[in-house]
């Protein structure tokens, strides 16, 4: 019946023209609005009645949209097209949210290899344009070659940046800047562009760039493209840039090379993808009828995979062939506008949405496009707009199975927050067209023209740009005349929702105050970063009076919270978490007795007076006792409904059981974070009083954490005993109790799985169990949920306790523990059992009893100094045993540990081991004596006899031949004795990369007495060297171990008396050369070879020179070729400042003198000299003690930005003629002993 007379309101006239059916429908919905309002007036009766005919309104809303829908949608699709189509779409990033991607490959192994080629490698910039329809994958497939680990290989920095409509060249140089720092940012403040690509010039000098510039639309003005990439062009690294379009017009300006032309995806791919979608399998092959009508409908989805998304998910909710049938029958279908439309697939998933759903969903068009919904938050509007049905759960619960329904269906993506793709965001403008508008694209000059609207958002986003001459943000020339044109069209008096998303000037603030003067029945307003009063943007902020939801945002320091919030008495969430300097509350924000939400920093909730009052409140963060009766901890007594986290603090101020039970803690059932704490430093302490004030507290048993702070008692409460158990519980924190001695049985609770004992000061023993539940336990599982175990500052304690010693056969089982952490435990004898630990990922013991400190992190242990000589197995045993030995990649332990023999059985079992580090410690302590590699020596053996030596496993550090494939470091230092044992040499170490040993003067000897034994030309290291530290080196040792290092690329060599001369011939690889404390050396051999020598550095050799032939016809002196390349120099005496050197140095960026002996000051030669280094930008001089002046001319140093003088006190003054004029910094540290 209700039908037919919509129905007759629609036509009156069956042969009349269906263009006045609109009008018709809102004049039916005005009446129906007009009804709605009648309800103020009280009738209850009139109430009951629109309800039913609302209800009964919404059972007839598919007809309606039926009769409606083909003479309007048509239009719709068009102008959301026009309009949405430079929407910017908002930010990504280059991870891939997608499970799985189909059918991508071909595409993306072409464009990987385009990127990592030769020929991309060889020019300045290359420019990669990706262009298809919205939807199609162009993202995705960035986001697939961006983490490709080839590509990570070849470009040393990856940038993504989301272009989207707004291209702004001082936004997108920033944000290439903020991407490249690493720690304090260089850019910081800096608007100017000029300066902002001086630094990212200076931050990319060889370095080859991919930079990512996802979703760009401009396409006006190629300038200020230009502009943008001028940076990357300034070198020959082979920086590429990938962006993704829907323009083609935007490929024709930009693209350097030939752009890839995204389609859907192929049938047999897509047909995957959605059964994926449609049936949770792609290899489904179930229903075969379901199947024939699925191919059907994927046929009309173009491979689009937003598209398979949407209709899969809603096919997937109902595996019936009617349902699916009538899918594929749709009307909607019709509608399509050309072969990739896909906006009629996505509104036939509207259309089969429930009608909560559907009003929900449509709401969502107020916000920007990419915008990053916190899920409580975007509940807490629906429920302020009456979206969410109230019923015997609580709204928010329901609002939350609202929001993940929708995203089971497909509108939206969940990760850290909630978000929608931009066609779907369209599809939301397209169906809330009449009631909901979003004014955001100010550069056109078009606007809304529904006088039905209710629901305006404004984003000032695209009205500011960066005005250069001005040096600030400028409006663009629409703004005003648009938002003038707003008050005009839209009938701002019946405004449900106003929200604001951007910045704005004080013009704007004016002409908003003017435009919405009338608004009287806004239930949710948002107002971001005021600067100015609520009242210059509301004139009439406090008639409000059916506002729900109030979202205030400040940065203005010293700004209150008005008075006259305190009068909105249907306010039901007040947001002001982002009022960042907000410190104080208005007196009266107990009035607000449908407060829901106070969405604001804990200090703020501890400050509200009477919030007892507040009985619909649903979390009080904090809540602090105090003297006075708006402060006493009985407020709490009927906020029955607080959930989430509650801290209550100042519990000194409860002086009997009797009052702490007024708190009602036991009634609050949706509390799973509790926190009870008493004031650290009072003066007064009363032992019986806390605990029986602690008594009282008594939780509800559904808790999750809870954290108890500097109480006083000496007892456990008896809640937390095993006759009241709290079963629930994941996490215990008790810290700063100093008094309490009888700690809780904790492997009752199991759930647990965080631990945390902190200063208890008086606690001697961890109990695990009671005496009456030690006996059952023997069926259960102590700690299996344990993830984190902390126990610090607990000088008394001496053991975890069980009832029973260990005799009983059961230990405790850690098998999910990943972090221990144990410090400063003195008298704790024994360590938990820990048993199988499979899942440990780092540890931490010191301080405790007589073990050395022992740190597990990740895959790496260390192990060094202790209070007395453990042996290392012991150690190994406790820490390791089932800890997933065969994981661990890195082992650093000391030489003192008083063992026999390095465990061979441990050693084994290392099947990961990559990297050994061997240390020496004090000399009183037995020590490593011998090496031996390979298979030799039994671990059980105690002596073996081989070339009429003797040798014992005394001291023994043995390698086993299973690690030599596998290890990558092997470092040894500071071990005088060390030799080496066997016939076995490096070379068996295949995988080898990196080798230090230094400190072993006795170790090389031997090595090269077992190579004459054999009158073999062997090499002695093996060819896979990459770094290379020894010390103790003379000539033909030195020579051997370098013979086949030809993929060397960092060799050091130091304290070498011995050494006069280092032949670098086979080191073509060699990129760093650090050679120091070697007093006779003399030459450099065979640097003729070396060609990639970018660092050097020179200490304490004073007899080293470099050699300068004459020169050859071009200038150049031939021995100095290979200081081509060299960018860092550390030097210790000025016989580099020479003519000759310093012309040789070209790329030289970088020179630090340092620790300088009987130099006072520099020749004029070497002033002369130092002026050739044309691509220095950083000068250091430290602690040179001698120096009395530096360089007279460096004022010439025209390309040095950074001079530091550290530790230099002769240097009292700056050179006569100053400084370079490129200078940017200079530091002066003044170090005193």
């Amino acid at each position: 019946m209700l039908y037919h007379q919509i129905h007759h309101q629609l036509h009156p006239d069956e042969a009349s023209d269906t263009s006045s059916s609109l009008s018709a429908v809102q004049s039916v919905v005005s009446k129906i609005r007009g009804a709605k309002r009648a309800r103020l007036g009280g009738d209850e009766d009139a109430t009951v009645r629109i309800d039913d005919i609302l209800r009964r309104m919404c059972e007839a809303g598919d007809d309606v949209r039926e009769a409606i829908k083909m003479e309007r949608l048509d239009a719709v699709v068009t102008c959301s097209g026009q309009a949405a189509g430079m929407d910017c779409r908002g930010w990504t990033t280059a991870y891939v949210t997608e499970p799985k991607i189909f059918g991508r490959d071909a595409v993306k192994e072409h464009i990987v290899q385009t990127l990592i080629s030769a020929e991309a490698c060889g020019v300045n910039l290359s420019v990669l344009p990706i262009v298809g329809d919205g939807s199609v994958g162009k993202t995705t497939l960035a986001q697939l070659v961006y983490s490709d680990a080839r590509v990570q290989g070849c470009f040393s920095k990856r940038i993504w940046i989301s272009v989207s409509a707004d291209f702004d060249e001082v936004r997108l140089t920033r944000e290439m800047l903020d991407c490249l720092s690493t720690g304090a940012s260089k850019h910081e403040g800096i608007t100017n562009l000029n300066k902002l690509q001086e630094i990212l010039d200076e931050d990319l000098k060889s370095k080859r760039l991919l930079l990512v510039l996802d979703d760009m639309w401009e396409d006006n003005d190629k300038s200020r493209w230009d502009k943008l990439l001028a940076p990357l062009r300034c070198s020959m690294n082979g920086n590429v840039i990938l962006v993704t379009t829907r323009n083609h017009s935007v490929v024709k300006m930009i693209s350097t090379m030939d752009p890839i032309h995204l389609d859907g995806l192929k049938d047999d791919e897509f047909w995957l993808m959605f059964k994926s979608c449609a049936f949770g399998d792609e290899k489904y092959e179930g229903h075969p009828s379901l199947q024939v009508i699925g191919k059907r409908i994927a046929n009309k989805l173009k491979g689009y995979p937003l598209a398979a998304k949407s209709v899969g998910a809603l096919l997937r909710r109902d595996l019936d062939g009617g349902h699916w049938m009538s899918i594929l029958q749709s009307d909607e279908w019709k509608l399509q506008q050309g072969p990739d439309d896909i906006i009629p697939a996505l509104k036939l998933s509207f259309t089969h949405l429930p009608f909560r759903l559907q009003r929900c969903f449509s709401y969502c068009a107020l916000f920007p496009k990419g915008h990053m919904f916190d899920g409580l938050d975007l509940v807490r509007i629906w429920i302020s707009q009456g979206l969410i049905s109230s019923g015997s759960k609580r709204m928010e619960k329901t609002g939350y199975h609202y929001l993940n329904d929708l995203v089971d269906r497909g509108f939206f993506q969940k990760s850290t927050y909630y978000s929608m793709h931009d066609l779907i965001h369209d599809l939301a403008h397209i169906v809330s067209l009449e009631e909901c508008h979003m004014m955001d694209n100010f550069d056109s000059g078009s606007g809304t023209g529904h006088a039905t609207i209710r629901h305006l958002s404004i984003n000032t986003r695209s009205a500011y740009k960066w005005n250069p001459h001005a040096c600030s943000f400028s409006p663009s020339d629409n703004f005003q005349r648009k938002l003038a044109y707003i008050g005009e069209k839209v009938q701002t008096k019946n405004l449900s929702t106003l929200m604001l998303f951007g910045k704005y000037d004080k013009e704007f603030s004016e002409t908003f105050s003017k435009v919405f003067k009338e608004v009287r029945y806004l239930r949710v307003l948002r107002l971001p970063t005021l600067s100015y009063s609520i009242d210059s943007l509301i004139c009439n902020f406090s008639k409000l009076i059916h506002l729900r939801y109030l979202e205030l945002i400040s940065s203005v320091p010293g700004t209150p919270l008005p008075e006259v919030i305190c009068q909105l008495y249907h306010l039901q969430v007040l947001d002001v978490e982002y009022w960042v300097h907000l410190s104080t509350l208005p007196h009266g924000m107990s009035n607000l007795v449908n407060l829901r939400h106070f969405v604001a920093r804990g200090e703020l909730h501890a400050k509200i007076a009477g919030v007892g009052r507040l009985k619909l409140l649903q979390e009080l963060k904090e809540f602090r006792v105090g003297k006075t009766k708006d402060f006493q901890i009985e407020q709490l007594t009927g906020l029955r409904e607080l959930g989430g986290s509650l801290a209550i603090y100042n519990l000194e101020n409860v002086g009997s059981r009797e009052e702490s039970m007024n708190a009602g803690l036991r009634d609050k059932i949706y509390i799973h974070d509790l926190l009870l704490s008493w004031c650290k430093n009072r003066f007064d302490v009363s032992s019986i009083t806390e605990a029986k004030v602690l008594e009282g507290l008594h939780p509800h048993c559904g808790l999750k954490r809870l954290h108890i702070t500097s109480y006083g008692g000496i007892y456990s409460p008896t809640w937390l005993s095993s006759n009241f158990p709290l079963t629930s519980l994941e996490s215990i924190y008790l810290e700063n109790c100093t008094k309490w001695e009888l700690l809780p049985p904790f492997g009752q609770f199991p759930l647990l799985k965080t631990l945390h004992l902190v200063q208890l000061s008086a606690s001697t023993e961890v109990p695990i169990m009671s005496c009456d539940d030690w006996a059952e336990s023997e069926k259960h599982v102590l700690f299996p949920c344990l993830e984190e175990l902390v126990i610090r500052d607990c000088p008394k304690l001496r053991s975890f306790a069980s009832p029973q010693s260990s005799s009983s056969g059961k230990g405790f089982h850690f098998g999910c523990l990943r972090r221990v952490n144990i410090y400063n435990c003195p008298q704790l004898i024994h360590l938990p059992q820990f048993g199988e630990m499979k899942s440990l990922f780092t540890m931490s013991i010191e301080g405790v009893g007589a073990f050395p400190h022992i740190r597990l992190l990740v895959r790496a242990l260390h192990i060094k100094g202790g209070a007395s000589v453990r042996t290392l197995d012991e150690i190994l045993v406790l820490v390791l045993t089932g800890c997933r030995l065969s994981a661990l990649e890195k082992l650093t332990i000391p030489s003192f540990l008083d063992f026999e023999y390095l465990p061979w059985e441990i050693f084994c079992q290392l099947l990961s081991l990559e990297m050994l580090v061997i240390m020496d410690c004090p000399r009183k302590c037995p020590k490593i004596a011998s090496l031996a590699i390979g298979g030799l020596i039994a671990g059980n053996v105690s002596s073996i006899t081989s070339d009429n030596h003797d040798w014992t496993t005394d001291g023994l550090l043995q390698i086993p031949s299973d690690l030599l494939n596998r290890l990558q470091y092997l470092c040894i230092e500071d071990i005088p004795d060390l030799v080496l044992r066997g016939s076995e040499s490096f070379l068996g170490f295949v995988s080898l990369k990196t080798l230090h040993i230094t400190g072993c003067p006795e170790f090389f000897i031997s090595i090269m007495t077992e190579k004459e034994k054999s009158s073999g030309s062997c090499p002695l290291l093996p060819p896979s060297l990459q770094d290379l530290l020894v010390t103790h080196m003379d000539n033909k040792l030195l020579t051997s171990m370098l013979s086949n290092l030809t993929l060397l690329s960092i060799l050091s060599v130091s304290r070498s008396p011995e050494l006069t001369s280092v032949a670098l011939y086979p080191c073509t690889s060699l990129e760093t050369l650090i050679v120091e404390k070697c007093s006779r050396l003399s030459a450099l051999d065979g640097t003729g070879s070396l060609c990639s020598i970018k660092h050097m550095r020179i200490f304490e050799c004073p007899s080293l020179a470099i050699n300068c032939s004459p020169s050859s016809s071009h200038g150049q002196d031939q021995d100095l070729y290979f200081l081509l390349h060299l960018e860092k120099l550390e030097i210790d005496n000025t016989s580099f400042f020479n003519t000759a050197i310093c012309k040789s140095l070209p790329s030289l960026q970088h020179v630090v003198f340092f620790m300088a002996k009987n130099v006072r000051c520099f020749t004029e030669e070497q002033d002369k000299a130092l002026c050739h280094l044309t691509s220095l930008h950083t000068l250091d001089f430290c602690y040179c003690t001698d120096l009395l002046s530096l360089p007279k001319e460096l004022h010439l140093l025209s390309s040095v930005k950074r001079l530091s003088i550290k530790a230099c006190p002769g240097i009292l003054s700056l050179p006569e003629k100053g400084l370079p004029a490129s200078l940017q910094e200079l530091y002066n540290l003044i170090v005193t002993e």
